[in-house]
């Protein structure tokens, strides 16, 4: 019996010993060498994820009691902010942080390309960014490998609907922010979408679906 609970021990002891990642990616520091003791709780690896990626942001207090999740945002690398891209905020912490910001995190919807992890970014809220967005009904809408990537049919002037690519912004009454692919003044099929092909002849039926800068 006591060789048992000697060997359940060491069983229970070994699974401790075992890291485990929360999600995909790649080590990218090190906090501890091997043989180490360390106390319970304490860092031992940074792991970048393989897939989309975050920018983390101070929000000062005022600006962040009008931010809900979805709320467009632009950020850059250069100080006269001519080389950017797009942000979405994905959440915001109920915290403040001595008193004066809350750390906001948003997701990367346009990125010029992948950007190294550390980076200091400058980051532009643009709260109202809805009100002057184009936006399509998400009926409208064939979703793709991510939340923010997805299809539309286009309504083309030779009489037949074309794919096209988007990608989406916030998600809100049943009507999905358009952050690039479409422009204002182009028309979408939000009915049938399913039983059509690229390039397939169609007669325009309503014309309620037209894009203007605001939301409709």
């Amino acid at each position: 019996m006591r060789t048992q609970a000697e060997l359940d021990l060491a069983r229970r002891e070994l699974d401790r010993t075992r890291l485990i990642a929360p999600f995909a990616g790649r080590v990218v520091a090190r906090h501890a060498q091997p043989q180490s003791l360390l106390p319970a709780g304490q860092v031992l690896l940074d792991i970048e994820s393989a897939a989309e990626q975050q920018v983390v942001a101070a929000v000062p207090l005022a600006l962040a009691e009008s931010l809900e999740p979805g709320d467009l945002a632009s950020a850059s690398s250069s100080a006269d902010g001519t080389v950017g891209f797009d942000l979405a905020l994905e959440g915001i912490s109920p915290r403040a942080d001595d008193g004066l910001v809350r750390t906001a995190v948003f997701r990367v919807l346009r990125p010029a390309g992948r950007l190294p992890s550390g980076v200091t970014l400058l980051v532009q809220m643009h709260p109202a960014a809805d009100a002057q967005a184009l936006s399509v009904p998400v009926q409208a809408l064939w979703m793709g490998t991510s939340s923010h990537l997805a299809e539309v049919f286009v309504y083309q002037p030779g009489g037949t609907v074309a794919v096209r690519s988007v990608t989406l912004g916030t998600v809100r009454e049943g009507r999905a922010v358009v952050v690039s692919g479409l422009t204002a003044g182009e028309q979408v099929v939000t009915a049938g979408a399913a039983f059509l092909q690229d390039g397939q002849p169609v007669t325009l039926f309503h014309s309620d679906t037209r894009l203007s800068g605001a939301a409709q």
